[in-house]
């Protein structure tokens, strides 16, 4: 278990504001330094993870000696500054500020979207005049439609130009700009394409007024008739907060600050989610959920109350002999409900069969990636901080397309000069490459030998850089600290089994220093390998362990007992399709409705006599389960998560479950009390502090302190109440075990010649839950392969030409011809192109591609035209 430490502040020195004397951190900028110490400046263009602008002049001050107003954003803290923030002079200009924003603005706020959470309104009245001294009419734009999710009104635009620094810095796409000149000029999109890129959403929430707004909670509701609640979703590390009302969720956000005693949408948040987090959570709202258990009979689904369903769920269960019984969790599952179903399997059904690592394609590869998440102590917290010298990312091919919210950390590291940044991959992209000091591309078979080189080079007395690697090697050689971040997800694995154990020699060699941050997209994967969720693990510790043992035996009320090499997901399925199993149970496992070895999958369940899904809707599983038992979405749920690096999140329940649904940790209690054992908990809160107690946090904490300052659960009459601010622990779930012996594996050369496909599980693509997400269909990748121009060429093949995968994809797929990836290697996102891989296929497909003629294009609809208001 680690801590998480703070660098070391910056110097202070004497600043007077407002006549009173304070330290201020010499070199800050001034505006966010005054902001920090409770002096709030109105302002709009200034945004604390943007570049300053300068042009809203708004946050002007008064600085003594000098003879007129100056703007504190574009001024940093020095020695001796005397300020007044609220002298005549200051507040007369703010004043005529105000007015000549609101010259061509609108007065349309009753008809406004941001009505109630925007900058405009607030500061007109607590800035402005009050009344206007024009009569000239105001300026008009024509409303254009340049984007599916995001709503554009120009008139109310006050050209502070956030959203094109966003799109431009944080987001890493140049796609839109201001055009036009004087007074008619305007915000827009280069070509008036989409603001494509995956945080394009958060353009809605930095916008200071109407403009951005978005389209899917258009008219939709108004944010104080709105319940708030602070929780955490299945698509992004970190806090969110989902609005509701009536069950329904309305939009989700960045976490909400308080202005006034009211909760609003943070315009200068510090946090950025994915288009993911934010509107293909809509998921919720289907008319598609599961709402009733149900039962099988004669073939028949037929309507079933909790009490008969779980009776039969539980005879099913108690028909099983000692390890006949099988449990397999998804991704999504909370640490509480991975804790559950570790003491219903091993103490309650006594079978040592419990996985979730269901995302790899093979045995090595699951087994692998526990290795490298028992060994992960890194911190996005600690890289955000600048405390990382150096950042090395191995294998972590598209991070920005499969966990965007990770990747997001990274690159703003590394653009910001937080952290120097190496890439060593089989393919690389523009958003990392264009920060990164050293580029490394190595084939799939060649890249242990590069890192183990580097490794001996690191570990020898004199410190030789391999030859050829010298500027890689001298970024991890300079740096007496880092971050060493290695990808687990591409092609299921398929490098794990080699990479890992030569990765954590690569640490061993750096020295106490350097930090590991092993990276899956499975939401709850710490979550997982910490609560008991994986095979050879339980609530602390290894199952190997005596003393863990007799510890997780006492909290699950049951004796458990070791079991040697305890087998991981990709082989319980397989001896699944074998029929061992006489009962299988599946809770949130969304990976496997995807999952590229369909084949396998449904072996196993069809070979299974008792499959019981707990799940919120159906699937083409549901063909061969028995039982089904409806759960609830994220919003709907209390608990907790743990991100990627240890952070603990809380998940709240803003509304209950609709139908006859419950929560699934209370779905799990209700089967144990059934099976007779295990020890019975009647609030999520007793749960956690068990699991607390397993993992002997060094300091007493309770789920409740894991929500940020803000709502956790408010009514709209309740917004305005002020919630005391929580002291949040610093305690992360974090491991740091360092295996001994882990072996010098060598070079793996390809097995045959030809194409090896790559390819990792797109965010934005179809899956179980985002894909009953309407709003989200917009934002869903075509169908791509990447080649290397040499490898296209010999195929006969150029960029935009159509190819089918022979036997391994559902539809076909257009090449795009990528420079920056090894050759020898195609890449794809395996959901979007319905990849296809034998029940005992693994590692890298090899793949043939065949030309073929572009698929017939649908007609798109035309976006409904909406009347511009005056």
């Amino acid at each position: 278990m680690t801590f998480s430490t703070i660098p070391a502040a910056s110097e202070l020195v004497t600043v007077t504001v407002d006549g009173v004397g304070m330290q201020l951190p010499k070199g800050k900028n001034l505006l966010q330094a005054l902001l920090d110490v409770g002096h709030y400046i109105p302002h709009y263009c200034y945004h604390p993870r943007l570049t300053v602008d300068g042009n809203c002049r708004l946050c002007l001050i008064e600085i003594e000696g000098r003879p007129k107003p100056e703007i504190s954003c574009n001024m940093v803290v020095t020695d001796g500054l005397k300020i007044n923030t609220a002298s005549e002079m200051v507040e007369d200009c703010r004043q005529g500020m105000m007015e000549f924003l609101l010259v061509n603005h609108p007065l349309d706020c009753p008809v406004c979207d941001r009505g109630g959470e925007c900058m405009l309104q607030r500061y007109s009245m607590e800035y402005g005049w009050g009344t206007a001294r024009t009569s000239d009419e105001r300026r008009r734009f024509q409303k254009p439609q340049f984007d599916p999710l995001i709503d554009i009104e120009r008139n109310r635009c006050i050209m502070c130009t956030r959203c094109v620094r966003f799109c431009d810095e944080v987001a890493g796409e140049h796609v839109m700009g201001v055009f036009g000149h004087g007074s008619r000029n305007y915000i827009g999109t280069y070509g008036d394409g989409p603001v494509s890129n995956p945080f394009s959403g958060n353009v809605i929430d930095i916008c200071p007024v109407g403009c951005l707004t978005s389209k899917p909670f258009r008219f939709k509701a108004r944010s104080w008739e709105l319940q708030q609640t602070t929780t955490t979703t299945r698509a992004c590390n970190g806090p969110v907060t989902a609005w509701t009302r009536g069950g329904d969720l309305y939009r989700v956000t960045p976490p909400a600050h308080q202005y006034h005693g009211q909760y609003t949408i943070n315009e200068d948040t510090l946090i950025f989610i994915s288009n993911e987090a934010r509107f293909g959570s809509l998921y919720g709202n289907s008319e598609e959920r599961l709402a009733t258990p149900l039962v099988r009979h004669d073939g028949e689904w037929i309507e079933a109350s909790w009490d008969e369903a779980l009776n039969s769920a539980a005879q099913a269960l108690k028909s099983c002999e000692p390890g006949q019984s099988c449990f397999l969790a998804g991704e999504r599952s909370t640490n509480e409900e991975f804790y559950l179903l570790s003491g219903l399997a091993r103490a309650v059904c006594k079978t040592p069969h419990i996985d979730w690592r269901m995302r790899f394609t093979s045995e090595e590869a699951a087994r692998a990636a526990g290795l490298a998440l028992g060994a992960g102590d890194g911190s996005l917290e600690r890289l955000d901080q600048g405390a990382y010298g150096a950042t090395l990312m191995i294998c972590a091919q598209d991070l920005l397309g499969s966990a965007p919210d990770i990747a997001l950390h990274l690159k703003e590291a590394a653009r910001n000069g937080r952290t120097k940044l190496g890439l060593l991959d089989v393919r690389v992209d523009d958003w990392f490459s264009q920060w990164a000091e050293a580029i490394f591309l190595e084939q799939p078979g060649q890249m242990v030998g590069t890192v183990e080189r580097l490794a001996r080079g690191l570990a020898a007395e004199n410190r030789q850089a391999p030859e050829g690697y010298e500027t890689l090697f001298n970024l991890l050689n300079g740096n007496e600290g880092g971050l060493v971040v290695l990808g687990l997800d591409a092609a299921g694995g398929a490098l794990n089994p080699t990479i890992v154990p030569t990765v954590l020699n690569l640490m061993s060699a750096l020295g106490e220093g350097w930090q590991f941050l092993p990276v899956t997209a499975a939401r709850n994967a710490k979550g997982a390998f910490g609560c008991g969720g994986q095979s050879d693990r339980l609530p602390g510790g290894a199952l190997a362990d005596e003393k863990i043992r007799a510890a997780a035996s006492d909290l699950h009320g049951g004796p458990i007992e070791s079991t040697d090499q305890p087998a991981a997901a990709p082989e319980l399925l397989r001896r699944a399709a074998n029929g061992e199993f006489r009962a299988l149970v599946l809770h949130r496992c969304d990976e496997l409705t995807t999952h590229p070895q369909r084949e396998l999958v449904e072996q196993a369940l069809k070979n299974t006599p008792n499959v019981i899904l707990i799940d919120i809707f159906p699937s083409w599983m549901m063909e061969y389960a028995t039982i089904v038992l409806p759960g609830s979405v994220f919003y709907q749920n209390n608990g907790s998560m743990t991100d990627i690096d240890g952070t603990l999140q809380r998940m709240s329940q803003g509304s209950r479950p609709g139908g006859k649904a419950q929560e699934e940790w209370r779905i799990l209690q209700s089967l144990a009390a059934k099976l007779g054992g295990g020890r019975h908990y009647r609030r999520v809160e007793d749960i956690f502090r068990d699991l607390c107690l397993a993992w002997g946090a060094p300091q007493a904490f309770r789920l409740g302190d894991l929500v940020l300052e803000g709502p956790s659960t408010l009514t709209p009459q309740e917004n305005r109440s002020v919630i005391t601010k929580r002291r949040r622990p610093s305690f992360k779930l974090n491991f740091a075990e360092q295996p001994a012996g882990v072996g010098e594996p060598g070079d793996v050369a390809h097995e045959d010649e030809g194409l090896k496909l790559v390819w990792i599980h797109h965010s934005q693509g179809p899956d179980h839950l985002s894909s009953r997400s309407s709003e989200f269909d917009a934002l869903r990748p075509q169908p791509k392969i990447e080649l290397h121009p040499k490898d296209a060429e010999a195929a006969g093949l150029d960029h935009g030409d159509w190819v089918v995968l022979e036997g391994g994809a559902d539809s076909p797929s257009q090449v795009s011809l990528n420079p920056y990836l090894a050759e020898g290697v195609a890449y794809g996102a395996a959901n979007v192109l319905g990849l296809r891989m034998g029940a005992d296929e693994a590692g890298l497909p090899s793949i043939t591609l065949k030309k073929t003629d572009a698929p017939a294009q649908q007609a798109q609809p035309t976006p409904e035209e909406v009347q511009t208001a005056p």
